[in-house]
């Protein structure tokens, strides 16, 4: 499964250690997916009861908009950043690994 926070789903394409030829941790995805959500929710309960906004920032957002991205975490933090590198920084041909609700897994 993909680890999405919907249905599970097929992962598309190769993951990034497949295309390094590494190996990674011996755990199953779905075993992770279900850590790694766990861990988010965690944080996000933590966030709220110490009454902290933490804006989420969605991937396609930041893929497709970087410079906007960019300004609302500069905004979040109350920083003087550098939002033309922090969008360069931004690399939509990394983009690979995508859900496909279409799929089941």
């Amino acid at each position: 499964t993909c680890g999405c926070a919907t249905a599970p789903h097929q992962w598309n394409g190769l993951t990034m250690l497949e295309r390094l030829d590494r190996d990674g941790g011996d755990i199953e995805r779905d075993v992770l997916a279900n850590i790694y959500q766990r861990q988010s929710k965690h944080a996000r309960d933590f966030a709220a009861n110490l009454e902290l906004s933490i804006p989420m920032v969605p991937y396609k957002e930041t893929i497709a908009d970087p410079l906007a991205v960019a300004e609302r975490v500069a905004k979040f933090l109350d920083a003087d950043l550098d939002l033309k590198a922090m969008a360069h920084a931004v690399d939509p041909s990394l983009y690979r690994q995508r859900c496909n609700p279409s799929e089941s897994g």
